[in-house]
């Protein structure tokens, strides 16, 4: 599987590597959909950063943000970080931002390219230990 998730206070990040099939993306998704601490979600980071490749079509974008909503009424108002920083998965990440947008997804979505960046709209702090600790 080519990702590792880290859960902290309230949150997650995923970290994605190499070549990603949107079938691994689902797998995770539903490990966290079986998590019981997934109730108590406030923000995500989906980190793409170091994805070489990415295989997927619009409808299985369109699906994932459709699944999103459903969960989002269970964790209403919770933040997604997609961390992108190569143009064709910027394009797969506006995709599904838009589609979770028409669907009336509860989340905010937003898309950075630097984790520096989406840390500071997620407010979380940077620390040794702990990368992602609450302020």
């Amino acid at each position: 599987m080519p990702y590792s998730i880290s859960w902290e206070e309230n949150g997650f990040q995923w970290i994605f590597s190499g070549k990603v099939h949107v079938d691994e993306i689902a797998e995770a998704k539903q490990a966290f959909y079986d998590d019981p601490r997934m109730e108590n979600t406030r923000w995500m980071i989906f980190d793409f950063l170091k994805v070489t490749e990415f295989t997927s079509e619009y409808e299985d974008i369109h699906e994932h943000a459709a699944k999103d909503k459903e969960v989002s009424q269970t964790i209403p108002g919770a933040k997604l970080a997609l961390l992108v920083d190569k143009p064709q998965f910027r394009l797969l990440s506006e995709m599904y931002r838009r589609s979770a947008q028409e669907l009336n997804n509860t989340w905010t979505v937003e898309i950075f390219r630097t984790r520096r960046q989406a840390e500071q709209w997620l407010g979380l702090k940077p620390n040794s230990t702990n990368p992602f600790k609450k302020q």
